[in-house]
């Protein structure tokens, strides 16, 4: 019986999350790899001068391979593993009509067979999905055929030639033959008249009985469905893309079944404020109050997109170390092998991964300007996403902020101040050099003092290295302990001022600050700026902090 894919669908909605969490992606493709037995009946029609028809009923018409690729027991493999055909000879005068009918499928795991039932089929590109009953089973996830490139390591898995391999047995009828794994690469992607990729070419092993099996990647991740070789050739396989899969079950909605959501890329996206334009996955957007960074909402999908805008004389491939050593600009520590390329001047795409996290990443080099752009995720979301997300880190276009650097002292007199209100309920307004560019970002962290619960920072325009920023707290604190915490060093801003150096992405950056009390809470000003520049915006710094005194 065929179940319709709107039942399917409200099950798994009445499964609830709590399935999807206890489902569990094979720790080996063998695992989740199925042999597949046909079983029917073939009728032979003789005609002649008469008729004659002979009938054998369950009877194996043939073998062949899948894999299960969802928690919920459904099985991929093609659509020619599991049809019936006929065939006709001459044989002598009389015309020989076989005919192989399809009675049941079944899967056979190493727990045992199942009956299955045949939910999909799309003929035309050879695939089928079945149904076997269970729950909480060891399944394959998706890869991105897109992202493959020609010299990928690949393995393919099945059962060539059905039982026959067993050739150390001598009784074989009922068995489950041992999965065999070929290796090779994928040597060429083959178009279709219309230029979209049909196949992917192998020369991993590939043989009768391997259809409808996995072809992975090295971290077992399918990139296609095995189909076909071509006759009288050894190394010359072909596979279904995966991608084409993907489209094949959204057409009947049976993507919803994935554990893993697709991402479709939008249009271009313009972040003026920022400098940058891309585009961005249709799901996500920046909700970033900062104009160095850019980032979309963690709660909102599997995959976080981040965007840095940093200043430093270190070339792409030192930045890209500090990327992923962790701490940098994140927690994300690169483990095992980086694969990373220069794609053109100035620009450096890559993927590492750290756990079950995964990282796309491009790095833009701006001459002083670096930009670091970046996908993290799990790493079964970015595995199936990969192009998309590649082809999104490709779109970036970036135009300078560092356009007029503080290269003299900034004058104070006839500065115009004016009151801008820190971005919080009942905070105070605080007063800023006027064509400032005014923006949310809080002074560093001070080790001991709570988090500041309103923070507002501003930099001459064209020289975002220069800045001052402000933190405040609703609440008293003890400013003298405060400035400790932040420093031993005394700064020259009066009591409870601190100052200290950092060395930040190859530039020594000079911190100084004052903590004032007063009846509306405790603010902090503080002034950072490379030390080159200190002294050009020392003077100013002095007039900002007086003029906030007297607010």
């Amino acid at each position: 019986m065929v179940i319709k894919p709107v039942l399917i669908l409200a099950l798994v909605a009445l499964l609830g999350a709590s399935s999807l969490s206890a489902a569990q992606r094979a720790r080996s493709p063998a695992a989740a790899t199925v042999f597949i037995r046909v079983i029917g009946t073939i009728e032979v029609v003789t005609e002649g001068a008469f008729t004659e028809s002979k009938e054998t009923r369950d009877v194996e018409l043939g073998t062949g391979s899948g894999f299960i690729f969802t928690p919920y027991g459904h099985v991929l493999t093609n659509h020619h593993v599991v049809q019936g055909r006929s065939f006709t000879k001459r044989v002598g005068s009389r015309n020989v009509t076989v005919e192989l009918k399809v009675d049941r499928v079944e899967v056979v795991l190493p727990t045992g067979a199942f009956d299955a039932s045949i939910e999909l089929v799309d003929p035309d590109i050879d695939l089928a999905v079945l149904s076997i009953a269970g729950g909480d089973l060891p399944y394959l996830a998706f890869g991105d055929s897109e992202a493959t490139k020609p010299g990928e390591s690949v393995h393919v898995y099945g059962f060539p030639f059905g039982r026959r391999v067993e050739v150390g047995l001598t009784d074989v009828p009922d068995i489950l033959p041992q999965v065999s794994v070929t290796r090779g690469t994928v040597s060429a992607t083959r178009n279709d008249d219309a230029g979209n990729t049909a196949y992917l070419q192998t020369s991993a092993t590939v043989n009768p009985g391997n259809s409808g099996g996995p072809m992975v990647d090295e971290d077992g991740y399918v990139l296609g469905v095995v189909r076909l070789k071509l006759r009288d050739s050894d190394g010359i396989g072909f596979a279904i893309p995966v991608n084409t899969v993907k489209d094949f079950l959204t057409v009947s909605g049976y993507d919803q079944l994935l554990p893993v959501e697709r991402l479709k890329l939008g249009g271009e996206q313009t972040l003026r404020d920022k400098g940058l334009s891309l585009r961005l996955p249709e799901t996500l957007e920046d909700v970033s109050p900062m104009r160095l960074r850019a980032f979309s909402d963690p709660g909102q999908g599997a995959i976080l997109w981040t965007s840095d805008r940093v200043v430093t004389p270190w070339d792409l491939r030192s930045l890209e170390q500090a990327l992923l050593s962790g701490g940098t600009f994140g927690t994300f520590r690169a483990e095992g092998e980086r694969d990373s390329a220069a794609v053109a001047e100035g620009v450096l795409i890559g993927r590492a991964r750290s756990g079950d996290t995964r990282m796309v990443y491009a790095l833009f080099d701006r001459g002083a300007e670096k930009i670091v752009l970046r996908y993290e995720g799990h790493a079964d979301a970015v595995a199936f996403n990969r192009s998309v997300l590649e082809q999104s880190l490709r779109s970036v276009s970036a135009r300078p902020l560092l356009t007029s650097e503080v290269t003299r002292a900034l004058l104070v007199d006839g500065v115009l101040w004016e009151r801008r209100p820190l971005p919080a309920p009942s905070a105070p307004s605080i007063m800023v050099p006027g064509r400032f560019s005014v923006e949310v970002s809080a002074p560093f962290a001070c080790t001991g003092l709570p988090p500041v619960e309103s923070a507002m920072a501003a930099s001459p325009e064209g020289d975002f290295t220069v800045s001052l920023r402000v933190g405040w707290w609703a609440h008293s604190l003890d400013t003298s302990s405060a400035a400790t915490s932040c420093s031993q060093q005394a700064g020259g801003f009066g009591d409870a001022s601190y100052f200290y150096t950092i060395d930040w992405l190859g530039i020594r950056y000079a911190v100084e600050g004052v903590f004032i009390d007063d009846m509306r809470g405790t603010l902090q000003l503080e002034l950072v700026a490379p030390e080159s520049k200190q002294l050009f915006v020392r003077e100013l710094a002095l007039a900002w902090i007086a003029e906030n005194r007297q607010r």
